[in-house]
């Protein structure tokens, strides 16, 4: 086991080659076991990263004949120009090397391991994580949202698919894409917010312009402006900065949102189950409720609306006092 692997946050460990056998393959489970024992603090990191190694798609698909022979094309040559320094012996030896090293990654079908052709990144139930993209560009993960993107096809086409809600800081380049089932948003180099659940689909620009584009309607957003989805068309509003990607900092504001919506946020962030009286959901709430404490949160909710709860575990309990 790598002794530096202590010092290893979960995406950095999902990208080792060690790790990716243990969560897949079963290989060395003994001693990760043993390992785990022997650090218990990184059992959280480690948690997170099988978590990411399962989300992970790998190519393991038998080579058409046509790779197979543009790889022996690619031996042949390279023997060819070794032939100029090498001796008749030593041209035969690395002939048969090459030959056999072929052949066992035919048969093995891992080339593509260290570099799957789609990854993919996930945050759980109660959690937000940052990851950095190939190109330096920061992208922030609100709870049970995930993203994921092509590696090999990234220096030429920057392109993200994000379901849930994630912040954006991008490196200026090649046209950044971020599609979501409910609509796509494209911009150069900024910083921006996108909301693309199937309750609210929102987008906020912070800094630079971004293009929004959803059912029919597309707008260009400017700093400070926000266009959210009614129907088939893009309403374009202003907000407050400091507000629309509070949920960083582990804040999350509403501005007449019906209860159903605010309690649906509250489930992600504290990995409960709100029973919600149907006469409740629809009315509208603002304010704000921060992550950590469950109690405080509900407090922050109920109180303005007249509302009690009860906690029961997992299970949260609401109800009218009027």
């Amino acid at each position: 086991m790598k002794a530096q692997y202590v010092n290893y946050d979960a995406v950095a460990l999902a990208q080792e080659t060690d790790v990716i056998h243990w969560v897949r393959e079963g290989d060395k489970d003994a001693e990760w076991s043993e390992w785990l024992e022997e650090h218990p603090e990184c059992q959280a990191e480690v948690s997170k990263a099988r978590e990411l190694v399962l989300a992970m798609e790998f190519d393991t698909q038998e080579p058409t004949p046509a790779q197979v022979d543009n790889m022996w094309s690619t031996i042949d040559r390279a023997t060819r120009e070794e032939a100029q320094v090498t001796s008749i012996w030593q041209r035969r030896r690395l002939t048969l090397l090459a030959a056999v090293v072929a052949v066992l990654l035919i048969l093995a079908g891992w080339w593509a391991l260290p570099a799957p052709p789609e990854i993919r990144l996930v945050t759980t139930t109660g959690g937000k994580d940052i990851y950095e993209l190939p190109d330096g560009s920061v992208v922030i993960l609100n709870a049970q949202s995930m993203i994921s993107y092509e590696p090999d096809e990234w220096p030429s086409a920057r392109r993200i698919e994000l379901t849930g809600e994630a912040f954006f800081d991008v490196k200026k380049g090649t046209p950044f894409l971020v599609k979501t089932p409910f609509g796509d948003v494209q911009v150069l180099g900024t910083s921006f917010d996108v909301e693309a659940r199937k309750e609210r689909f929102a987008v906020a620009c912070f800094t630079g312009s971004v293009r929004v584009a959803a059912a029919s309607s597309s707008e260009v957003l400017s700093p400070g402006e926000i266009a959210i989805s009614q129907g088939n068309v893009l309403q374009i509003d202003t907000f407050e900065g400091e507000k629309a990607a509070a949920w960083r900092e582990g804040v999350h504001y509403f501005e007449s949102t019906t209860l159903r919506m605010v309690f649906t946020e509250l489930e992600r962030q504290f990995e409960v189950k709100v029973k919600l009286p149907d006469d409740l959901a629809d009315r509208e709430y603002t304010g704000f409720f921060e992550s950590g404490d469950l109690n405080a949160a509900l407090e922050a909710i109920c109180w303005p609306m007249d509302l009690t709860f009860e906690v029961n575990g997992k299970r949260v309990i609401i109800s009218d006092n009027s």
